[in-house]
């Protein structure tokens, strides 16, 4: 995979367009076959030996990061160790010729912030409701057993069976009558008894199986504390994944800037040039639609990617720097920017990253005005300063 093979140091002075015409002469000079160029990549491959194109051959990808404040920082990525080793004398001869800011500018302009909007942070999570637990016993506190409706039931029977026994039978005394009917009616009382208690059993079990599954629920209803946790919203870091294992296909979005965001839609892991579907470089808050037919996906120097598409601005009639989502971030219409150097814009029919996504786009050094459709899916832009809504 694109690995980093050399860098320019310091921020060259030039305009993306400038930068990459640049590298596509110094390219063409050393050999290299031209391929796929972006607004902020340009990519090469190189002929070794007998080799006549294909995947395998030798490529590189020079990439672009566009400044806040002007100028742009390159470096340079892909596969062709060999022919950057090869060319060292070359490639330090062209990057020499470049031209630098100053030092004195570079120190003002690390003075001051990247201009990143405010994200708006999701609301701290709520601490679990404690479940209600019975409190415990206190010392010396008496504790009076308590007799279920089973024990009494027994208890009730031996005492009726003690009577029985006291009663006299078989001589017709006692209130009974003749022929032993004292003792029948204590049978007759004995026999209803057990029919009491055979009909009360399981109306004594009932409660006690609807009394656990109270207690089953009762945590679930109190706070929430057995409830199932929301699903995660999909995230990952820098780094090569596979779609559909590793990561799923889908929009995603860097909440936050990073100085050197280099990203990747992958057709196959070959490391050629054409098994790169789009790519780009920032330092502002970016936006990819992965699609399920994408082999994979590259990021290096990228800020944390999510599929939490929420809005990252703190109002949505002004923003800076960065890739947006029309309808989310910001409302549609005709916006102004306060100015930049090399400032670069484009309204976007989606976030795949190829040059078809590209509804419209515009280069200048003034200050400019561009009208956002509701159609739109995305704005974004660089090195243009604040954009605010016209009234």
């Amino acid at each position: 995979m694109y690995g980093e093979l050399a860098s320019v140091q310091g921020i060259v002075d030039l305009s993306p367009q400038e930068a990459l015409d640049r590298a596509e002469g110094f390219l063409a000079s050393q050999g290299y076959i031209i391929g796929q160029r972006t607004y902020t990549t340009i990519s090469a491959q190189r002929h070794a030996g007998g080799e006549t194109g294909g995947e395998d051959l030798p490529n590189l990808t020079v990439a672009l990061a566009p400044q806040p404040d002007g100028g742009v920082r390159i470096t340079v990525r892909g596969n062709d160790q060999a022919g950057v080793r090869e060319r060292q004398a070359a490639w330090i001869e062209w990057s020499e010729s470049l031209p630098k800011k100053l030092a004195t500018q570079i120190e003002e302009a690390g003075e001051r912030t990247v201009e990143v909007p405010d994200a708006v942070l999701p609301p701290p999570p709520q601490a679990e409701a404690d479940v209600s637990v019975p409190p415990a016993p206190q010392a010396g506190e008496e504790h009076k057993p308590r007799i279920s409706l089973g024990q009494f039931v027994v208890g009730f029977l031996v005492l009726m069976g003690a009577l029985w026994l006291l009663i006299p039978t078989g001589d017709g005394s006692g209130s009974g009558g003749g022929n032993g009917g004292g003792g029948d009616a204590v049978d007759k009382v004995k026999q209803k008894d057990q029919k009491v208690a055979q009909q009360e059993k399981p109306q004594q079990e009932q409660p006690r199986q609807e009394q656990a599954q109270n207690q089953e629920q009762q945590p679930r209803q109190q706070g929430g504390a057995a409830q199932e946790p929301e699903p995660q919203k999909a995230t990952f870091s820098n780094g090569t994944y596979l779609v559909g294992t590793d990561i799923q296909p889908g929009t995603y979005r860097t909440r936050e800037g990073s100085p050197n965001c280099y990203y990747e839609r992958l057709r196959n892991f070959s490391g050629g040039i054409n098994s790169i579907l789009a790519n780009a470089n920032t330092y502002a808050p970016a936006i990819v639609t992965i699609r399920p037919s994408d082999a994979g996906f590259n990021s290096q120097g990228c800020a944390t990617w999510t599929k939490d598409l929420s809005a990252i601005t703190a109002g949505n009639t002004s923003f800076g720097a960065g890739a947006y989502i029309v309808g989310t971030d910001m409302v549609p219409g005709t916006y102004r920017n306060s100015g930049g150097h090399n400032c670069y814009y484009e309204r976007l029919r989606d976030f795949t990253g190829g040059m078809n996504s590209i509804i419209a786009n515009g280069n200048t050094n003034n200050p400019t005005i561009v009208t956002i459709a509701p159609t739109d899916a995305g704005f974004q832009s660089q090195g243009c300063g604040r954009w605010t809504k016209l009234e």
